[in-house]
């Protein structure tokens, strides 16, 4: 009789599992690296534009306690339908937490640390609830009210997106603004030369082809995406810029990133070619270029600058040695064909 029964009840508990769909509109493949989850909780599936999560259908009894853990202001959570979403949830069916992967405008993002959360009213109204340390509430540049809210979360690489509030369950999601960094590459840029005494203007700052809205963000996401790795260009020899000394490069420039204007400035330098060191940036928005305060004057348009900014062996000669740091050293001369070139 004993056994019968407990046959019965997990009959009961299996009919009790339900599998809710997560709409994530504007989205590619989802998925999701679940790293915990409410007792509730039993399996997540990532499809195109979805996540089906299966779990008990029934209000957990842990669930809201895991979701709000850690999360001590309103502005790192947020609730669709877009009503009533400066309260935190009284009761969930099930709650989990994991990394979240989509593909958004052929880009692919990866937001860890994320809690999804979902109730049902009595009235059959569905709420999804979103938490996180690494996000937050706010209203679009415009303005706006309740039901209008945005959560917006730092992702990896840089990567800033977002969540908006909608008229339905379903929880659409975008790149934030011009964050997504797609490519990124520097080289010395020539910008005068003369055979004598040179009064020098130039520019220093990031112009946008395009209009950033959050230039503050923006240069956030850049010097994130800057700091894993970019590009050095030369005129017959390229380096991939990596570990500790783009690290370094960006501890020093990353206040450049974020100035949305051009400052101008004068100098006075000596005879032979002023090169000024610049970056090309293109991000899901289009290019941007950011032109840094570092220069140097070498004799002639044949002799480009060999190192990095700050990695010359002797400032003073900047055709010279490359500095290496931590193993590594960057240097793009060929000296070989300067030499063919003065024969």
């Amino acid at each position: 009789m004993a056994l019968q029964f407990l046959a019965s009840a997990g009959l009961m508990h299996l009919a009790a599992s339900h599998t809710s769909t997560l709409r994530l509109e504007n989205t590619g493949q989802v998925t999701l690296d679940v790293i915990s989850h409410d007792s509730n909780f039993q399996s997540a599936q990532g499809n195109y534009g979805s996540l089906d999560i299966t779990h008990e259908d029934s209000e957990s009894h842990d669930a809201v306690g895991l979701f709000m853990d850690g999360i001590v202001d309103p502005s790192m959570y947020m609730r669709s339908p877009n009503i009533g979403s400066d309260h935190p949830p009284e009761s969930l069916h099930f709650m989990v937490k994991g990394n979240l992967s989509a593909h958004l405008n052929s880009v692919q993002t990866s937001c860890g640390q994320l809690r999804i959360g979902k109730y049902v009213s009595d009235n059959d109204n569905t709420y999804w609830w979103l938490s996180s340390p690494h996000c937050v509430k706010g209203l679009p540049p415009g303005g706006g009210k309740d039901g209008d809210y945005r959560f917006v979360c730092q992702c990896d690489g840089g990567v800033v997106v977002t969540f908006a509030q909608h008229e339905d369950d379903n929880l659409p999601m975008d790149i934030y603004d011009c964050t997504a960094i797609r490519d990124k590459a520097g080289q010395w840029v020539e910008i005068a030369s003369s055979p004598g005494q040179q009064q020098l203007t130039y520019s220093r700052g990031t112009s946008h082809s395009k209009t950033v809205s959050d230039s503050k963000t923006w240069g956030s996401s850049t010097s994130e995406s800057v700091s894993a790795g970019f590009g050095f260009f030369g005129i017959s020899i390229s380096s991939s810029v990596s570990h500790q000394t783009s690290k370094s490069f960006t501890k020093t420039h990353s206040s450049t990133f974020s100035e949305d204007s051009s400052e101008t400035y004068s100098t006075s330098v000596g005879a032979g070619t002023v090169w000024q060191f610049q970056m090309n940036i293109q991000d899901n928005c289009g290019g941007s270029a950011v032109a840094f305060s570092d220069l140097q004057l070498t004799q002639s348009t044949l002799h480009r600058p060999c190192c990095l900014p700050g990695h010359f062996v002797n400032v003073s000669d900047p055709t010279g040695e490359c500095l290496e740091v931590d193993g590594e050293k960057y240097d793009v001369c060929d000296r070989s064909s300067w030499s063919e070139a003065l024969v």
